[in-house]
């Protein structure tokens, strides 16, 4: 195991611990380094987007993988996260599936291709708060190891998706994130630090907004 660096002297650090809320312990900028390069970090705005699992793993002092999740029942969760973060569509589309992600969602909650919107939304929502910490993405780019499939489609910026997951179907995203130790809304705003000056930045802006006005909260709020 490495020996702790000498400014990593963090009292009651967890593994699920934002880096946000440890500035007055850690230097961000030194983290590239004692990381060996296997974390690129630009500024100090970029720790928002990292939990301390993800920089004690990089240092050997845990394991690099989250425990293992289990898979909600009838979902391929890997599949699931692949179609989100590539935006892959079906073909022929129907009527109410353009995506793989809407077909994998609804067949997962028992929607039927007859069903009402309302009904829909309530199917969605009922499978989703069941489920909703085992939906864990590792895709390649991701910044987040195992980060739950929200924070996934907020930073590949698939719009589809989020409009489905928060607009559409309404699925509470009022929780923290254990890789991230982040709510969906503190992770959104901290993706807007992290784009500051380009186009992201912009939308990034826009599914805050929409998050605020679906009801969402930081961790302090909950």
């Amino acid at each position: 195991m490495a020996a702790l660096p000498r400014f990593w002297k963090i009292p009651a650090i967890q593994e699920s611990t934002p880096l946000r809320s440890l500035g007055r312990w850690l230097d961000c900028s030194k983290i590239k380094a004692v990381a060996g390069g296997g974390i690129q970090v630009a500024s100090n705005a970029d720790c928002c987007a990292f939990s301390a699992r993800v920089i004690m793993a990089s240092l050997g002092l845990v394991s690099a993988s989250a425990a293992p999740q289990n898979s909600p029942a009838g979902v391929n969760v890997t599949q699931l996260c692949n179609s989100i973060s590539s935006q892959i569509t079906i073909s022929p589309p129907t009527p109410n599936i353009k995506y793989q992600h809407q077909e994998i969602m609804r067949n997962a909650a028992g929607v039927a291709e007859n069903d009402p919107p309302e009904t829909v939304r309530s199917k969605m929502q009922a499978f989703w708060m069941a489920n909703r910490q085992s939906f864990r993405c590792n895709q390649l780019g991701f910044s987040v190891r195992d980060g739950n499939i929200v924070t996934l489609i907020i930073e590949r910026d698939s719009r589809e998706a989020f409009n489905d997951f928060v607009r559409r179907w309404r699925l509470d995203v009022n929780f923290i994130d254990p890789a991230t130790g982040m709510t969906m809304l503190e992770f959104v705003e901290a993706e807007i630090i992290r784009t500051r000056g380009t186009s992201n930045e912009v939308q990034n802006k826009i599914y805050r907004d929409i998050l605020l006005r679906n009801g969402a909260k930081k961790a302090s709020e909950l």
